[in-house]
């Protein structure tokens, strides 16, 4: 048996050993009696999937007829946290008699996040972090196999495919558009939101973040098609602003809101070898993406993250 095969043997196997879990299945709730005043808490645990916003104002920006930049997106979307993540609490501000809190957590570097607090169980001591098991890797490619098959659409900061339907209490919607969409559930994922929801939340949220994780391949001055075949499964092609994920040698998978400017929003496959010459039509291979002088526009790096995978 060839090395490839091996592989894919190695992953069917561990598919079957790992079944499909929850999101929910590692949120233990900590040992300590949540507090009932929101005055003594200065932590928080996510109950459920909890959006995060980068502005005071997203849920009323969500509520109007015209939230959508020229891009198509609601960029007011930070991420969606798992159940059990832990927040540090800041300043509680009430906007549209929702209670909003401005938070931090290990899980995610952002300034100036906020989350409805209705979303959390309060304490006054800090919690345990969230336990992050490594999958092996037949339990995410299923998973992101899955994602392909059923259309999930392109959402900016979403990670979670059925959304968040606890978002249509708090938004404000119009009579004449009274049904949310899938901005206003973030229902769907983003390019790195796909990876982030496939593994539990064990890789980073961010391209900028997945660009330091791993190992970076050998890849300058090679061809599409000597890139081709170095590629393993769960490898990221990556530049700054977009992840693509390797599924074999064969088979790519992205979540995009365009590509080459026409418009996708939507996960989908694509053909490794096709893809790369349509990337390499204006970037080139780089071994180390910040030690490359080129600007970010003109490159593109390969990292493989997963320790199962040499």
């Amino acid at each position: 048996m060839n090395l490839p095969s091996l592989l894919y043997s190695l992953i069917l196997i561990s598919n079957l050993l790992f079944p499909v879990l929850k999101d929910n299945i590692y949120y233990q709730p900590f040992s300590s009696s949540p507090v009932d005043s929101e005055s003594e808490a200065t932590y928080g645990v996510s109950k459920t999937r909890t959006p995060v916003f980068n502005s005071l104002s997203a849920l009323r920006q969500l509520s109007s007829n015209n939230y959508l930049n020229q891009n198509h997106l609601f960029t007011a979307v930070e991420f969606a946290a798992f159940p059990g993540t832990v927040f540090k609490l800041g300043k509680i501000t009430t906007t549209d008699k929702v209670k909003l809190v401005q938070v931090e957590t290990d899980e995610y570097e952002c300034n100036n996040c906020y989350l409805p607090l209705e979303f959390l169980d309060l304490y006054s001591v800090k919690p345990p972090a969230r336990a992050v098991p490594l999958f092996p890797p037949g339990k995410i490619l299923a998973k992101l196999q899955t994602l392909a098959k059923i259309s999930t659409r392109y959402c900016w900061g979403c990670n979670f495919p059925e959304g968040i339907p606890r978002l249509v209490e708090l938004l404000k919607l119009p009579v004449e558009n009274s049904k949310p969409n899938h901005h206003q559930l973030q229902k769907g994922v983003d390019c790195s939101g796909l990876l982030y929801y496939a593994t539990y939340g064990f890789t980073p949220r961010n391209t900028s973040q997945l660009l330091e994780f791993g190992r970076s391949l050998p890849i300058s001055n090679l061809s599409a098609r000597q890139i081709k075949a170095l590629l393993q499964p769960l490898d990221l092609i990556l530049w700054k602003g977009h992840v693509i994920i390797v599924l074999d040698q064969n088979t790519l998978l992205e979540s995009a809101n365009k590509i080459s400017g026409k418009l996708i929003q939507k996960v989908i496959q694509s053909s490794s070898i096709e893809r790369l010459k349509q990337i390499m039509h204006s970037r080139k291979p780089v071994d180390n993406y910040h030690g490359s002088p080129l600007a970010s526009k003109n490159k593109f790096a390969i990292n493989r993250w997963h320790p199962w995978i040499n």
